[in-house]
């Protein structure tokens, strides 16, 4: 299935060196060691054989009596037991905040959040799931959450690269009774987010009327997830890619089979391509464990199983209940989440709030590469959605996608370079060409506007100067020391809202001496060049700020030219890393660790200090 050539890929990367396993660090571990070598490692090469053969050296995998494995989930308990002890929670709580550094929020889930963490040794990133710790209501100590134990069974039992289809996990990843009241998992960090994610960024066009209206990816692509994710549902069923794995039995040595019981785009993550590998063979990863439980575990009660639209349509008859999972349902998940990728929706649409099947054929289509999908991919598609009385299990199905599947990649990837990249550039400058022309167009019209309001400001400054000129008027007639308040109902200033005053006229030289006894207010003479004044200040002003508009308008203009390009929309010709990062040592990684841990606290300790200062300033503004 993976040839060594220069367009075949490794479905995972190669296993890490140190074999030996533990849920928690220091002096509380539970190990289980295998050092020896595997004999034949079913995903690192195409089988001789029509089923992968098992490693005859194993440890763990030795286990493989009824017993066994039931030996091996009581002693994880136990160990889990023996590790929430008061004082060991309080040290596992210190330890925590020692190790890990936060970062920033990742995203919001069923159970709890997802955070992203740094390593202050290694200076590198983890994520970090934070669920609801719960207690025994007798003993009142904290209870694992179901994920603890899930994760580690499957990284104590067996080894080979099929335990990379899974998200990975530190030997120490689980803190129980966080600071936050909520227990920790630690997990590796998929940059790339999740598969919805990624495919959305990929493949959506736009939403019309709550419509999505995508685009179809190319048939390699989705082989290539496809396959990874075959074999990671193997590897929870059979222990695929391990030397547990028995082709004949179809059960993993040493361990019962894992159903994971919640397969949907959002519970899959993306990760970059391995360095030596195009980029465009991401690796993809199970997680989210948090429903997974054991082949032949009911509990009626339990109905946390699978996601409206990944539902099997056996489970929506009447006298089957979704606790009786089997691993036909993990199928199932996993074809409607192809079906998701490929067509944009799951299989399942609602009419009058009843699901119906309504499944669409990817052979009727063409993808990106101008064909349309081969009837051996549709085939594998409709082995995963088929009724369950005719579905086909994760290790059949992987095994007739592997047919071609080395030249159906180097298709893929020649395509990807003559067609794709050429393309992705087209369409980059098309949609900068659109953007630009939105923005000229969002530009324009917020000119308009603001022209037009202050064209209606302008119209207005002869009635505000006037306004202002009869207020300075009124002013100087209140400092005058001859100054009577106004009574007259009919003055032309009543409707001001104080009392105001006016002054009585005594030049006997004033054109109205021969009325008698009047008035006139102070600078009455003045009054033309006084609303002139005014009027000249209200138009400066108005000037000033269509210059700041002005001036703010062309600076978003300016930045709008240099935002960067999302990631995922780079097309980059360089298909394959020509060299691999330089070897280094462990005490270059610290070093390393540590420096970016120190860079990393003197940012903080910097903000700490604005912020310090900044409310300083408020205070005393405030006194």
């Amino acid at each position: 299935m993976y040839h060594k050539g220069p367009a075949a890929t490794s479905l995972l990367p190669k296993p890490s060196s140190p074999s030996c396993t533990s849920i928690l660090g220091g002096s509380c571990r539970l190990t289980i060691c295998n050092t020896k070598p595997i004999a034949s490692c079913p995903l690192a090469g195409k089988p001789t054989a029509p089923y992968p053969v098992a490693s005859p050296q194993q440890s763990t995998a030795e286990m493989d009596d009824d017993s066994a494995p039931y030996q091996l989930e009581a002693a994880i308990d136990a160990h889990i037991a023996n590790c929430i002890t008061p004082e060991r929670v309080s040290q596992r709580a210190a330890l925590f905040k020692d190790t890990f550094a936060y970062v920033g929020a990742v995203g919001q889930g069923g159970e709890g959040t997802v955070v992203k963490v740094l390593q202050k040794t290694t200076g590198k990133l983890f994520a970090v799931k934070r669920v609801e710790q719960k207690t025994d209501p007798q003993s009142g100590r904290p209870v694992a959450h179901q994920e603890v134990r899930i994760l580690a069974l499957l990284n104590l039992v067996g080894d080979g690269p099929g335990k990379n289809t899974i998200v990975g996990v530190p030997a120490d990843f689980w803190f129980p009774c966080h600071p936050s009241g909520q227990q920790s998992l630690v997990m590796e960090y998929a940059p790339l987010g999740s598969l919805q994610d990624f495919i959305n960024n990929r493949t959506l066009v736009a939403y019309y009327h709550k419509e999505r209206y995508t685009r179809v990816l190319h048939e390699g692509f989705y082989r290539h997830i496809y396959a990874q994710l075959l074999a990671g549902l193997a590897f929870l069923h059979y222990g695929y890619g391990t030397d547990t794995y028995d082709p004949v039995k179809r059960l993993p040595k040493g361990r019962r089979p894992v159903l994971h019981r919640d397969i949907k785009p959002q519970n899959i993550l993306v990760l970059p391509a391995p360095d030596g590998v195009h980029q465009e063979l991401v690796i993809v990863k199970l997680a989210d464990f948090g429903g997974a439980l054991h082949v032949g575990t009911h509990d009626p009660t339990d109905l946390y199983c699978f996601t409206p639209g990944y539902i099997a349509p056996e489970y929506y008859k009447e006298g089957l209940s979704r606790h009786e999972a089997n691993i036909l349902s993990d199928v199932f998940a996993l074809g409607a989440t192809m079906h998701w990728a490929i067509f944009g929706r799951h299989p399942w649409v609602t009419n009058n709030g009843h699901m119906l099947f309504r499944r669409k054929h990817a052979r009727d289509i063409c993808h990106q590469g101008g064909t349309h999908f081969t009837a051996e991919f549709d085939a594998s598609i409709n082995d995963a959605l088929a009724p369950a009385r005719l579905r086909r299990v994760s290790v059949q199905i992987l095994e007739c996608l592997e047919r071609n599947h080395e030249e159906h990649i180097r298709t893929f990837l020649a395509w990807y370079e003559e067609v794709g990249v050429p393309r992705l550039e087209s369409e980059r400058a098309q949609q900068a060409a659109r953007d630009a022309a939105s923005r000229a167009h969002a530009r324009q019209r917020s000119r308009e506007r603001r022209e037009e309001r202050l064209r209606e400001e302008a119209s207005l400054i002869p009635q505000r100067a006037l306004q202002l000129t009869g207020g300075y008027i009124l002013r100087q007639a209140a400092q005058h020391p001859l100054r009577f308040r106004c009574h007259n109902p009919l003055c032309r200033f009543q409707d001001q809202p104080n009392a105001h005053y006016h002054v009585r006229c005594a030049d006997p030289a004033c054109p109205d001496a021969t009325v008698g006894l009047h008035h006139h207010s102070p600078a009455r003479h003045l009054t033309d060049q006084v609303e002139a004044h005014y009027q000249q200040v209200l138009r400066e002003e108005l000037r000033r700020r269509a210059d700041e508009q002005e001036a703010g308008l062309q600076q978003q203009e300016n930045e709008s030219q240099h935002v960067p390009v999302p990631q995922q929309r780079v097309a980059r010709r360089a298909g394959v890393r020509l060299a691999a990062a330089p070897a280094q040592t462990e005490a270059d990684q610290v070093a390393q660790g540590r420096a970016r841990w120190d860079l990393f606290v003197q940012t903080a300790r910097t903000e700490a200090e604005a912020d310090d200062v900044e409310g300083e300033d408020s205070l005393m503004d405030v006194a």
